[in-house]
């Protein structure tokens, strides 16, 4: 790093610098500790990064890679594999960023491109897929084909598209017992369970529940997201087996204070 006006009194307002990062990390299994649910990290990281400009404005350029990525996140029965992204800075130090990377998730992928610009803040990117396996437990298995644009300027969150299941199985590990009779079934390791019914409860004074509030949102969320549902979602449980189609629609205003989308849609059974 080169700040060539610092050997001068008095300091410039604008002090100029000019300097470059380089960095490597040829294995990112250590970082699986420091996020939470994955079990398995894997890939490679590079950078080599140039900064020009000047300490209240400095212009960065290069680029920075993550390769051969690869994470497991078995809550969700999720393996990826085979990720790349890199960002590649513009050579006039503006600050601009074009980014490109990929996923793969059995025979699906996720792609991601778009560019962002460290001195503006923004940012604005296109996320697609086909067939992206995004959950896959005894419960459920669902794959996804989303074609998403998100941008952020101005504290500001935009989101704009759709998430497409082309196909989902929705087999929930659920057994009746003989005497689950009553709505006050507690349901444990997958299976309801209910008193018998000789059984009388007296005196019992339970708490209200606390009146929780809906997580407020850091920032302001525009977001309108439809969720398509395909030909080949199913449902079977409990002796229950049905298609589940339709669409819902999912909408934050920018005037919210709170997180949760409003829905609006329809799905139905069919089958």
């Amino acid at each position: 790093l080169v700040l060539p006006e610092m050997g001068a009194l008095p300091l410039p307002a604008e002090q100029r610098l000019s300097g470059s990062i380089r960095a490597a990390l040829p294995a990112l299994d250590a970082f699986a500790t420091f996020v939470p649910g994955v079990a398995e990290l894997g890939g490679s990281l590079s950078a080599d990064i140039r900064i020009d400009g000047t300490l209240a404005q400095p212009g960065p350029s290069g680029s920075i890679a993550l390769r051969d990525l690869k994470a497991s996140v078995p809550a969700a029965g999720l393996a990826m594999q085979r990720g790349q992204l890199t960002a590649t800075g513009e050579p006039d130090s503006s600050g601009r960023f074009h980014i490109t990377g990929e996923i793969q998730s059995k025979e699906g992928y996720l792609s991601l491109s778009g560019q962002a610009s460290v001195l503006e803040q923004s940012a604005s990117l296109q996320i697609q897929g086909n067939r992206f396996s995004a959950y896959d437990t005894p419960d459920a298995r669902l794959w996804v084909s989303p074609d998403l644009q998100i941008a952020w300027r101005d504290n500001s969150l935009l989101i704009r598209g759709n998430v497409t299941v082309p196909e989902a199985e929705i087999t929930p590990v659920l057994q009746l017992s003989p005497a689950a009779t009553t709505a006050d079934a507690a349901v444990s390791a997958g299976r309801a369970i209910a008193p018998s019914r000789d059984v009388v409860m007296i005196n019992v004074h339970e708490p209200p529940p606390d009146a929780a509030l809906p997580p407020q949102a850091p920032f302001q969320i525009d977001s309108q997201v439809g969720l398509l549902l395909g030909e080949d979602v199913t449902i079977n449980a409990v002796g229950f087996s049905s298609q589940i189609r339709g669409e819902v629609v999912f909408t934050n205003s920018p005037r919210q204070a709170d997180i949760m989308p409003m829905a609006n849609g329809r799905l139905k059974l069919e089958n």
